[in-house]
């Protein structure tokens, strides 16, 4: 439960504090705002609280989305997993 509560209370944190960012955008290099859980991470920490981890042996169960093409091919992935092609998630604990 106190993970939890660092999460809401580091999320307003995290909010405020935004990376800038350059992406390409419409052929243009342009700031955008981004968060990186990383940074929560560090919140939740500082607050002395236990962060862990959970192995995957699907890459694309961790994968980052940071371009359109990312996008893409995380959403076709979602849509298989909604329609049971790729069977539940599998937390392995250690």
């Amino acid at each position: 439960m106190n993970s939890i509560r660092s999460v809401i209370k580091n999320s307003s944190i995290l909010a405020s504090r935004p990376q800038i960012v350059q992406k390409e955008i419409d052929g243009r290099m342009t700031p955008i705002e981004e968060f990186f859980i990383t940074d929560l991470i560090e919140f939740m920490v500082g607050d002395g609280l236990p962060v862990g981890y959970v192995v995957s042996e699907d890459e694309t169960e961790a994968m980052g989305i940071d371009d359109r093409s990312a996008l893409k091919r995380a959403q076709s992935l979602f849509g298989n997993l909604k329609q049971g092609a790729l069977g539940p998630p599998q937390l392995i604990r250690q």
